[in-house]
Order: structure tokens, then sequence, then C-alpha cells
């Protein structure tokens, strides 16, 4: 697995020129991507960025939560560490419960494989194991992890580190790694799923 501090995540202007998202991940990396991770921060109300031919996946990272308003569908309040999934090509805007929030999105290009992004968001005790099972990356929303890993691709194995509030781990092929719960926890998985809800095959995100 790898462990990607917030200071490392990317940071790029939204395609509406209203504001500024950190990007995680993309696969593949760059401009063109089929899906990319990212957290936002929304300080006002406003529209989103419309995005052809794309699904995603919002989740409240930190703050009091949004009202989502999506076109074609009734307005939906979406509190901290919920989630909620919509059409990224639908003309949609979002106001403000009560103050700034942070959000985290996962958007999937629309493709013959029907890949739908999902975020899933649950909570941890300290102690507890955390399993990425098929998730494309983890991403803490509050409390954190302590990853270690132990793979003969690392000299000094095995080797630790600690997971913070809004840090991502990337499940790597060919890095084995263990993740525990170092303080309570709040863990955001994102997960691309096909039609029929099982997992999609997934392209890993460059290093």
């Amino acid at each position: 697995m790898k462990w990607q501090p917030e200071r490392d995540h990317r940071v790029m202007p939204w395609a509406n020129g209203r504001g500024s998202t950190k990007e995680i991940a993309a696969y593949p990396s760059g401009d063109v991507w089929v899906w990319r991770l990212s957290l936002a921060d929304v300080n006002e109300d406003g529209p989103f960025s419309q995005l052809p031919d794309t699904d995603r996946s919002l989740a409240v990272a930190a703050g009091k939560g949004m009202r989502l308003l999506v076109e074609g569908s009734d307005a939906r309040e979406v509190g901290t560490f919920e989630s909620v999934s919509f059409a990224g090509d639908l003309p949609t805007s979002a106001e403000l419960l009560d103050g700034p929030v942070r959000d985290l999105n996962l958007m999937v290009r629309r493709t013959v494989e029907s890949r739908m992004p999902y975020l899933e968001v649950r909570s941890f005790a300290k102690g507890e194991a955390v399993e990425p099972e098929d998730a494309v990356a983890l991403v803490v929303l509050r409390g954190a992890l302590t990853l270690t890993v132990s793979s003969a691709g690392f000299p000094y194995a095995p080797l630790r580190c600690r997971v913070d509030r809004f840090d991502a781990v990337l499940p790597a092929d060919g890095v084995d790694g263990r993740l525990l719960v170092a303080a309570d926890a709040v863990v955001a998985f994102a997960f691309l799923r096909s039609e029929d809800g099982r997992p999609a095959e997934a392209g890993r995100p460059a290093d």
C-alpha cells in the first residue's frame, strides 16, 4: 500500500473556476482520466461544475453539510460523513447548511465497462484492523491509522507511518501492508462498482 499525506495531494482549479480541489488520485494520471478522487473546500452556495458523461459520488468530509439540488431530483441534505451519488452532467448546485464544508468526490467517466462511483464511510475503534477490500483508495476523515509495510521492495522493512486526517492510502500491486486504527477513526472507502454491484476491474493510480 502507498501512503499519501494531504500535503502531497495535487491542487487543481475547478472546471467552473469558482474554487480549487486537492486531487488525491486519478487513473490514468494527468488531465485525461477514467476515474478521479479529490477533496474540495466549498465556502459558499453555488453551482457545481458540469462534467459531461461523468457519474459522481460525494461525501461530506468536514463541516455541517449541504443541501444538494440536482436537476430532475428532489433536494437532498447530505450531513457530516454522509454520501450521495448523482450524474455529473446534470445542472447541480449546493446550499451550505451551516458554514463551509470540505467534500470528498469520486468521479468516473461513463465507459463500456459501466463503472459506477461509490463512496462508503465507516467508523472504526482504536486497535481495529482496516481492510482495503477492493477499494481504489482510502481517506481518513477523522482520527488516524498506522500503516505498516513489510515488502521485499523496501530495504528497511517493516516501514511504519501514521496516516492522519485527509491523508490517503492507495493500494499498490505487489506491496504488502497492514492498517490498524491508531485513534478512533472515520474512513472513506472509494469503490468502483459494475452495474450489478460487483467490483469493477479498476486501474491503479500512477505513483
